[in-house]
């Protein structure tokens, strides 16, 4: 997985990579037409709680986390990642974070209601449609409508 990450962010800043690996060969090869704009974010996550390898791949290559836990499990599962940020050089605050608040599909319940719980832990990111099997205007229809119900907390 690192050998991989490491080979796309290379091929979107431009050249030519490579990558031998146990399970891939990708000889000398370019992108023909990148993003435009700024560089394209790695996010990493994990379904079941995360082992060291996670943590470690998470801290040491992602610019962002998909927090795949609840908001208590939370500070302790950054404290792990912000630790090994700082070992490898990188800066934590520098990570975005997104919660796992769905907005549509199963567990919907935990949607807009949910956001007040993560608002102290400073996630960069909330709302999610995804596993929904939403055609494209119904996700955004959807995100719409939980922007509204989002509670917006005082200003004190």
């Amino acid at each position: 997985m690192r050998r991989t990450i490491a080979v796309a962010q290379a091929a979107l800043k431009g050249g030519d990579v490579s990558l031998s690996g146990r399970f891939h060969q990708v000889p000398e090869s370019s992108l023909s037409r990148r993003p435009t704009g700024s560089d394209l974010s790695i996010w990493i996550g994990g379904v079941a709680v995360p082992g060291t390898k996670v943590l470690t791949r998470t801290a040491t290559l992602a610019d962002g986390w998909f927090v795949l836990c609840g908001a208590q499990r939370f500070p302790h599962l950054r404290s792990e990642i912000e630790s090994l940020m700082n070992q490898h050089g990188r800066d934590p605050a520098a990570m975005g974070k997104e919660a796992s608040v769905r907005t549509a599909g199963r567990e919907s319940s935990h949607g807009p209601d949910a956001v007040p719980q993560w608002q102290p832990f400073g996630i960069s990111h909330f709302l999610r449609t995804l596993g929904a099997s939403l055609a494209p205007h119904q996700q955004l229809e959807t995100l719409r409508k939980a922007v509204q119900d989002v509670p917006i907390p005082d200003a004190d």
